[in-house]
């Protein structure tokens, strides 16, 4: 696992193999929470052609969708990663931020 891509407080994209994850730093007020879901085919072959401003746009859909906010409808809430993906994420992104000084 390899981090490809941030943007200081708002996400990570993180490579596992041919896997693209992409961990979100959600913020809705008072409540702040993780959200981590892989990119889809389609995702990923707008990635390859468009960068990080394609996962920049997608991140804020993500964040304005509140997909971890109770009673809420996001079209990604479905998608959510935990366990061992996200705990695999967290090592990386932790390690890469002490490496790199930023978050």
């Amino acid at each position: 696992m390899i981090v490809l891509d941030h943007e200081p407080n708002g996400w990570f994209l993180v490579a596992d193999g041919v896997r693209l994850l992409l961990d979100v730093n959600c913020s809705h007020g008072a409540i702040s929470y993780q959200f981590l879901m892989e990119l889809n085919e389609s995702e990923r072959a707008t990635y390859q052609l468009c960068g990080h401003k394609f996962i920049a746009e997608l991140a804020t859909k993500i964040q304005d969708s509140a997909p971890g906010v109770a009673g809420n409808v996001s079209p990604y809430q479905d998608r959510v990663l935990r366990g061992t993906d996200q705990s695999m994420v967290d090592e990386v992104t932790i390690a890469w931020v002490k490496a790199h000084g930023t978050f």
